[in-house]
């Protein structure tokens, strides 16, 4: 090899390890696959989560297996950004806020839009196996280190 080629790569390795830390920060705020339950496989985005004390909140994307039916007649969706509120230390899992697409993985025409106020949440215990225990478990040991007590 000569050297003019030998000094080359060593400037292309160098350029390397300082580009794919960078992208490896950036890929860790994209959606996170957490698990698969109830028809769908469910991702969190990291860079959504946030805790104030017990209770969490994470954006949520949901790709399901088979269309779902939407609130507009007619229409189907097949995947679903969620917003959820966690309640780390009474496990339980409120569903706060909701925008479905036709396709999967956030694409295509939304077909429904619902959202809730704090106040009039619904409160589910976050059973082990359900995507709710799942997205707890997950979501609640992410954020703990930087829990507000």
């Amino acid at each position: 090899m000569s050297p003019s080629i030998f000094r080359r790569l060593l400037v292309v390795s160098a350029a390397a390890a300082v580009v794919l830390p960078a992208l490896g920060s950036a890929q860790s705020d994209e959606w996170r696959a957490v698990g698969e339950s109830e028809g769908k496989k469910f991702y969190v985005k990291r860079s959504s989560m946030t805790r104030e004390g017990d209770i969490a909140s994470a954006a949520v994307k949901e790709n399901y297996f088979q269309p779902q039916p939407a609130g507009k007649k007619g229409k189907t969706y097949l995947s679903a950004k969620n917003r959820y509120r966690i309640n780390c230390a009474e496990g339980k899992v409120a569903f706060q806020k909701m925008e479905a697409f036709a396709q999967a993985d956030l694409q295509g025409e939304v077909v429904q839009k619902v959202s809730y106020k704090d106040k009039n949440l619904t409160w589910l215990v976050a059973d082990a196996g359900t995507m709710n225990g799942q997205l707890l478990t997950f979501v609640c040991s992410e954020t703990s280190a930087t829990a507000a007590h």
